[in-house]
């Protein structure tokens, strides 16, 4: 599914795959919104936490008042800057999510100098890191968030695997110590696991998506996607070219060679398609042999030029064993002012010009024309 990942990640350019309508598109910003509540609730609480540790003087260590407090600004600081919008969210909670996994793998390291041989246990502060396997999933993507717990479950494993064999080298290894970093390695390793779960979940909902915007044959974007995407350029009013063709004579096609044969061509009208496309415009397949080319930020022009490039692409190539087929090409503008039927009406009435005109050509839609 490699392809139709590729088409999915452009389609999410646009951000679509999060709601179904134009009227949603505002939808496909809520994750950064959400992003950005959380970042704005939590920044002053880890402050607090910070500032509560340190006036209750329960770490008198330099280690850890020196580090809370440089945790302390640094929290307030993004949080501020967040505030003010000079810092984007992803920026703030990436340097969040680092200085406080830092802190939290130093201090594990630091508790077996003093705290474990004293206490025969790890102090209940280091399961505070039960907050950075939670934040991994709010800042970074699944697959990204899944590698940040690996990483920090492996850092965490290898202290205390280097810090007992050193307790154990200097004879001061004890059955409740062994039992304490035991009890909390295995609190690590369930939430890795716990997330791991919701990083799966997560997954199948983007598939899922995905596959609502993807015709099933073909692997392009569908109707539904390149409606999407016509109205959200529609409603944020950025210019775009519509080019629609559909591939001549295709019915002889399936009548001569057959339905899988059909399907083969079809297949084929992508690759050579998207060669000539650069991203975000799209390809869609609008249903059965018809396509429609979606080209933001192109002038009627250079939709004509981009269109007869296509369309000697594939007059060039061999469907075998359909051999040579040709398409015809409508191509139509936005017009401020317009909504999207209007523009695919013209495109429409442009393709049928094409085609009355003997196929296997370009035509450039007049503005105020309608599909006959």
């Amino acid at each position: 599914m490699s392809a139709a990942s590729g088409w999915w990640r452009s389609l999410r350019v646009w951000g679509l795959g999060a709601s179904d309508t134009a009227a949603d598109h505002a939808s496909a910003e809520s994750w950064q919104s959400v992003q950005r509540t959380v970042c704005l609730w939590l920044g002053p609480l880890g402050v607090l936490s910070c500032l509560i540790g340190l006036l209750a003087q329960r770490y008198t260590t330099l280690f850890f008042q020196t580090s809370l407090t440089l945790l302390a600004l640094l929290l307030a600081t993004l949080t501020l800057l967040l505030l003010v919008r000079v810092l984007n969210v992803g920026t703030v909670t990436r340097t969040a999510f680092v200085a406080y996994a830092a802190v939290m793998l130093l201090s594990l390291n630091r508790d077996f100098t003093y705290w474990v041989p004293q206490n025969q246990a790890t102090s209940s502060v280091l399961y505070w890191i039960a907050i950075l396997y939670t934040m991994a999933f709010v800042t970074f993507p699944a697959r990204g968030a899944v590698l940040a717990c690996r990483i920090i479950f492996a850092g965490v494993v290898g202290i205390c695997a280097v810090r007992l064999g050193m307790l154990y080298g200097a004879g001061q290894l004890t059955g409740r110590i062994g039992a304490s970093v035991a009890q909390y390695l295995i609190f690590n390793a369930v939430l890795v696991l716990a997330q791991f779960a919701v990083s799966r979940l997560r997954l199948q909902l983007d598939e899922a998506r995905a596959v609502a915007y993807l015709d099933a044959l073909t692997g392009l974007p569908n109707r539904r996607a390149a409606q999407c995407l016509l109205e959200t350029l529609v409603s944020t009013a950025q210019p775009f070219c519509v080019v629609t063709f559909d591939i001549d004579h295709f019915k002889t096609v399936n009548d001569t060679h057959g339905h899988q044969v059909g399907d083969g061509v079809l297949c084929q009208i992508g690759p050579l398609v998207t060669a000539a496309l650069l991203r975000p415009q799209i390809l869609a397949r609008w249903g059965g042999e018809e396509f429609v080319l979606v080209l933001p930020g192109l002038d009627m022009a250079q939709a004509r030029a981009l269109a007869e490039g296509v369309r000697l692409s594939l007059a060039g190539h061999d469907f075998a064993p359909a051999g040579r087929l040709t398409a015809s090409f409508g191509v139509s503008e936005w017009v401020g002012g317009n909504d999207v039927e209007a523009v695919l009406r013209r495109a429409d009435a442009a393709l049928y010009a094409a085609k009355r005109g003997g196929r296997n050509s370009v035509q450039v839609a007049q503005v105020g024309a309608t599909s006959p």
